[in-house]
């Protein structure tokens, strides 16, 4: 009924069309744009959530620094950010609790993005999105079966030490102990979360900067590097291993039929 009055309302007459068919029109134009918009909106959020899952709320935090929270017009692409920060919130609270109860996220859990007005079509693609939420995140762990929060056994252990390695300007990954498996891709979600958990703690961000007297930026800038640095070493070590370590070497040939 509400679809029939917004075809009605923003059809376009034309000459030598009765109103009813330019309505008609208009409603298969719209329901088309819908279709089109609903399934583009899937795939971003099915990407948001699984994002979520392997760096859990630091991809909030990510959002917020490259998209102002201002911006929250939807385009047929992508839904509001509004929109994707509630998914990602629900998502993060009833599967990585532990995470989404720290209070170092809370600031970025619960910011805040001002809403503007939106016409029909949007309205509808925004629910439909939300009734098929959970068989989006079903799907996020399904693709994604262990998380690297779960896979980790002592997560405040691993983030004490990442702490440290940052406090003395030391690229975590040196303490790393890498497998030479699937399995160390982990370490790069996990570092990434620690540093952006490291640049969120006022506390231990402010000392950092004073410790070195840098500015904010010149900071950030440091972590950065150190993070940077650190991503790419895993991956160099971890297929170094993969080609040269013996017992990894053995136990490829001997699956070799």
């Amino acid at each position: 009924m509400y679809l029939d009055g917004y075809a009605n309302e923003t059809a376009i007459r034309r000459p030598g069309i009765s109103t009813e068919e330019a309505v008609r029109l208009r409603r298969i134009q719209v329901e088309d744009s819908i279709n089109t918009t609903t399934r583009y909106w899937f795939s971003e959020i099915f990407c948001d959530l699984a994002a979520a899952r392997l760096v859990g709320p630091a991809f909030l935090a990510a959002v917020d620094r490259l998209i102002p929270t201002s911006a929250d017009s939807p385009s047929v692409s992508h839904p509001p950010i509004s929109l994707r920060r509630s998914l990602v919130r629900q998502y993060l609270e009833g599967h990585i609790p532990h995470l989404f109860l720290d209070s170092i996220w809370q600031d970025v859990l619960k910011s805040v993005t001002t809403r503007g007005s939106v016409e029909l079509p949007w309205i509808i693609c925004k629910e439909v999105l939300e009734q098929g939420a959970a068989a989006i995140e079903l799907l996020v762990n399904s693709v994604v079966k262990l998380s690297p929060f779960e896979w980790m056994a002592d997560l405040p252990d691993f983030l004490k030490r990442v702490d440290e390695s940052f406090k003395y300007l030391s690229p975590p990954s040196a303490e790393l102990t890498m497998q030479g498996s699937k399995e160390d891709v982990n370490y790069f979600w996990l570092l990434m979360f620690a540093a952006w958990r490291f640049r969120l703690s006022e506390e231990k961000f402010k000392a950092f900067r004073l410790t070195y007297n840098w500015s904010e930026e010149k900071a950030e800038e440091a972590l950065s590097n150190l993070l940077l640095h650190s991503l790419q070493s895993i991956e160099l070590r971890s297929r170094w291993l993969q080609k040269h370590d013996p017992r990894l070497l053995s136990t490829s040939k001997a699956a070799q039929p």
